[in-house]
């Protein structure tokens, strides 16, 4: 679910729409049709949707930006507290979470990556 705060951030692959059906590529004209047809076929998002699991208890807010050690972010789309965890779906690029650690509230810390349940719909590479 997308807020105010992120609204506007990401085009229909970074959330891995293609991958669920929530977009179709072969509806009539809409907002932005050009640029999510030009990825879908043509190219590939550098930054798509993970879900992601890290110590803590208070979640950042949708459109936080977390980055790792190397400096690349990841922002939050939607973040909910598991006791003494955090799950999180966010954008961020393959490479941002290659080192397996994030800066979160100033604190580096280490998550897991918890495959999606559409991943082999995915394409990436």
């Amino acid at each position: 679910m997308l807020t105010a705060a992120t609204s506007g951030l990401f085009v229909p692959q970074m959330l891995n729409y293609q991958a669920t059906g929530a977009v179709s590529f072969r509806k009539g004209c809409y907002t932005g049709q050009e640029v999510v047809a030009r990825l879908q076929y043509r190219g590939k998002p550098k930054r798509w949707l993970h879900h992601l699991r890290l110590p803590g208890s208070a979640p950042p807010p949708p459109g936080a930006e977390l980055t790792s050690p190397e400096g690349e972010a990841a922002t939050v789309v939607a973040a909910v507290a598991d006791g003494d965890r955090l799950e999180l779906l966010a954008v961020a690029s393959q490479s941002a979470l290659a080192s397996g650690r994030l800066l979160l509230d100033g604190r580096e810390t280490v998550f897991a990556e918890i495959p999606l349940p559409y991943g082999d719909a995915l394409e990436r590479s």
